[in-house]
């Protein structure tokens, strides 16, 4: 990987412990490398170069060493080398020599007694000044100074040595690792957290559209100690791996594999296959309040010994979550710390895997053949379909009940201003419904919901998804034409595109079946975005545009998206649509009993851009060659059919 430093041209030698030299851009200022393959060889590194300026008479050498084991006198003759070179010389570097002449401790090892006989000859003039260059990285040693500088000749001008003092070791990446890992691990195995580690600095961060004098506009993000985090996610990663396989279908979020679209898409295939069957849906979407911290852990820990997670592994997580402390900071402001001995803390590695285990009794609810419950982090969909929409609605309330029985037994609770009820048909209901009720008070109706960033009609035509992806992409363009007037570079404004124009227009796409109408909407976005993000005028094709970007157009992007996306739910197995999505990858329908929806089209166009014989799971059915004649080819044109072999994959 190439290293850059601003400013500066990089010389570096990356075999070994590597070297490097950094040489400032300055008008006026000139170098070349030198040639260090004629000192004498032995275990060091050594790079140079030869630095000129206006203001300089002569050039100056600059050397760069490491040395590793140079316990032998003639292992530092090439000091003596580089002392009889013509012209100024500088050598500087890591000689990893300890001697009472520079050395801050009073220290001796092999290397600095070969080279302080060596220099006690010679004519370099030590620069270094008795400052620690290595501070002791562990109880009981000693600062040393092992970096050590010489000049050779007269060198021009001041030379002043200066060591960097940022309170630790420059040898921590390379020598302090296997540290970090034991007391990782004898923190694991004996259940104690550090109490640094589990200090956390909360910073409010404003919600938008919210109310920003006021706490709950504002979302609580907790810093944690970077080691402390370190650790948890070590922890998570193994908890994760650990409950993969004991979590719920219809559970949808913090899990591998698994979009934020996915509960999405599932929710809009079971509505469109109710439409199929002439049936209406009726779908609740319930919130809970203030989930992480209504969480408790004693219940979480009894939900992750139920789910055979390991003691150790169990009593360490408690640790860590019982021993936090936090301090609220805002701006210079900042609280005295308080201990929180419950919930679980935002940004915590941990906190969305534990949730995960805290709700799968909530996940893991039997519904009727005629109803599914996802959950997605602190969101709760229940659908229900049948014919007479006063059913689905009675199926709806049998699954929000137990719903309810599950919250009260987690401590959990339901924030009634979020919850909403929705129902999906051809035709509009003619008689009032009855209403849901959850916990006595009833459910407010809603024309349309947002599912997870994804908003739905009742007729799913995503007419109104695709109105909500038009005006904020409206006010993305704006921000587009700001920098394009202020005279932004083209390459940074393609970078806005992408970011505030096309991951809008790209979200979900795959589980939406649009009208013609609909997509013509947003390729009217893309249009216009594109030709800010280029600078090209209005009369150059839409084609040139695309080809530009490498974009293909929203219908072509859609009919992608939707096979990519049927390829993701095929690969999963634990996916709640695996099984529909095999079966249909198997044999293609007859086109008279072909159905609408995101996956029966996204099977469609799998099937258009692979081939269906890659995809199909049944027997394949070649040709096979005729075999040749023992007296050659046959000469024969006759129209004999080619026999046919049966071939399994």
């Amino acid at each position: 990987m190439e290293f850059m430093l601003q400013g500066f041209s990089i010389i570096r030698h990356d075999y070994g412990r590597g070297i490097l030299i950094a040489v400032r851009d300055r008008p006026g200022l000139t170098w070349k490398t030198l040639d260090c393959t004629d000192f004498e060889p032995g275990d060091y590194l050594i790079q140079g170069v030869s630095v000129g300026d206006d203001r300089l008479r002569d050039a100056v050498s600059v050397y760069n060493v490491y040395a590793s084991h140079c316990s032998a006198v003639d292992d530092w003759r090439f000091l003596e080398q580089i002392e009889n070179l013509p012209g100024p010389s500088l050598v500087l570097g890591d000689f990893n020599a300890r001697s009472p002449a520079w050395c801050a401790s009073g220290l001796h090892n092999s290397n600095g007694k070969a080279l302080e006989e060596l220099l006690s000859d010679s004519g370099l003039q030590l620069l270094t000044s008795p400052t620690p260059t290595r501070l002791a990285d562990r109880p009981g040693d000693s600062d040393t100074t092992i970096d050590l500088a010489f000049s050779a000749g007269e060198v021009p001008g001041d030379v002043f040595w200066a060591p960097t003092y940022h309170g630790a070791s420059d040898h921590l990446l390379c020598e302090s690792k296997s540290r970090l890992l034991s007391e990782i691990n004898e923190s694991l195995v004996s259940g104690i957290v550090p109490t640094e580690w589990c200090d956390s600095v909360l910073v409010p961060v404003p919600k938008p559209g919210k109310d920003h004098h006021r706490l709950e506009g504002h979302r609580i993000i907790a810093v944690q100690n970077l080691l402390g985090k370190v650790a948890e996610s070590m922890v998570c990663e193994r908890l994760a791996s650990h409950l993969e396989p004991r979590m719920p279908p219809g559970m949808g979020a913090y899990r591998k594999g698994r979009s934020t679209w996915t509960n999405a898409g599932v929710v809009t295939h079971v509505i469109s296959e109710a439409f199929e069957r002439r049936e209406q849906a009726v779908l609740v979407a319930l919130d809970l309040q203030d989930a992480y911290n209504m969480v408790s852990l004693p219940k979480l820990a009894h939900r992750l010994l139920v789910l055979d997670t390991d003691v150790r592994l169990t009593r360490w997580i408690m640790a860590a979550l019982r021993s936090r402390r936090c301090s609220m900071k805002c701006g210079r402001w900042m609280s005295d710390w308080t201990d929180v001995p419950t919930a679980l803390p935002q940004g915590s590695p941990l906190s969305p895997i534990c949730f995960n285990a805290y709700l799968q009794p909530i996940a893991s609810i039997i519904t009727p053949d005629n109803a599914i419950l996802l959950c997605y982090a602190d969101d709760i969909t229940i659908v229900a379909w049948h014919r007479d929409i006063s059913s689905a609605i009675g199926t709806a309330q049998e699954v929000v009940n137990n719903v309810k029985a599950a919250c009260d037994h987690l401590d959990m609770v339901i924030n009634p201003q979020k919850a909403s009820v929705t129902v999906f048909g051809k035709r509009r209901p003619t008689q009032p419904l009855e209403a849901v009720v959850y916990g006595g008070e009833p459910i407010s109706y809603s024309d349309q919901v947002k599912l997870l960033g994804v908003t739905l009609d009742p007729a799913l035509t995503f007419n109104a998804h695709a109105d909500s992806v038009r005006s904020r992409c409206v006010r993305a363009l704006s921000t587009l034409k700001a920098a394009y007037s202020r005279g932004v570079d083209l390459r940074r404004i393609s970078h806005l595109y992408r970011s505030l124009v096309l991951s809008r227009i790209t979200y979900g796409l795959e589980i939406i079946n649009p009208l013609k109408t609909t997509m013509d909407k947003l390729e009217r976005i893309q249009n216009s975005a594109l030709r800010l993000a280029t600078g090209c005028p209005r009369q150059t094709p839409v084609t040139a545009l695309r080809y530009m970007f490498d974009l293909p157009s929203i219908v072509d992007l859609h009919e992608v998206l939707r096979a990519r996306a049927v390829c993701i739910v095929a690969s999963d197995c634990g996916h709640p649509l695996h099984d529909f999505v095999n079966q249909a990858l198997a044999r293609a329908p007859l086109a008279r009993l072909q159905r609408t929806g995101w996956l029966r089209d996204g099977t469609k166009a799998l099937r258009g851009l692979c081939g269906r014989h890659k995809i199909r799971r049944s027997h394949l059915w070649s040709a096979t060659p005729p075999a040749p004649d023992a007296d050659g080819p046959s000469r024969s044109t006759s129209s004999a059919a080619p026999t046919v072999s049966y071939h399994h994959t």
